[in-house]
């Protein structure tokens, strides 16, 4: 049976989404049921893109899977509320990350995916009301990770899925995670974008 392996941050996970499912799981039940592929999710909240690259080749190995997803950025772009220049991650070290993520993910794959970034509710996530450090998110930082994931993916010869235009606000559950009739927007963007490679 083909696999399909998709890597990421809670939105990868599905965080907030009320039916348990996120993009990744409304896969699994479209492509289990209708062509036959597994798919897994690595999805793991709270992960940057150099999170990710510390477990990215162990987990690759014990998969391989013919296809590959890659979702990560939005963690990067966080900043703590007031001071807009200080990312958790940089961009230039994003896209030192996403290099080698990329170059990893086509040993193993010819299939290789990128999956673009998804607005914030910036009303809602600046601060998060979760956190007690004041971490944010914003649209306009969130746009300039999605950019260099977009070109570096591009310049990598990964296919880049555009989800910047594909979520509103009334699609976020807290302001930067989707709700369930986000996640299904976004589970039907990568599907038809992938779908046509398992037939």
């Amino acid at each position: 049976m083909e696999k399909i392996g998709a890597w990421g941050d809670s939105i990868t996970y599905g965080a907030g989404d009320e039916e348990s499912l996120g993009w990744v799981g409304r896969l699994r039940r479209r492509f289990e049921k209708e062509k036959y592929v597994e798919v897994y999710n690595f999805g793991i909240s709270g992960e940057t893109s150099s999170d990710l690259l510390e477990r990215f080749s162990v987990e690759l190995k014990s998969v391989r899977p013919q296809l590959i997803l890659i979702a990560i950025g939005t963690n990067d772009s966080i900043f703590t509320q007031g001071e807009e220049q200080g990312r958790k991650v940089s961009l230039e070290k994003y896209e030192e990350n996403l290099k080698k993520l990329f170059s990893l993910a086509k040993q193993t794959s010819k299939q290789v995916f990128a999956i673009g970034l998804t607005i914030a509710d910036d009303a809602r996530t600046q601060p998060m009301p979760w956190g007690t450090t004041g971490d944010s998110y914003k649209s306009a930082i969130l746009k300039e990770y999605d950019e260099v994931l977009q070109t570096t993916a591009q310049k990598a010869g990964v296919l880049y899925i555009r989800m910047w235009d594909v979520l509103t606000a009334s699609d976020l559950a807290d302001g930067i995670h989707p709700n369930a009739a986000g996640y299904e927007k976004m589970h039907l963007k990568i599907y038809d974008a992938i779908k046509g490679l398992f037939d």
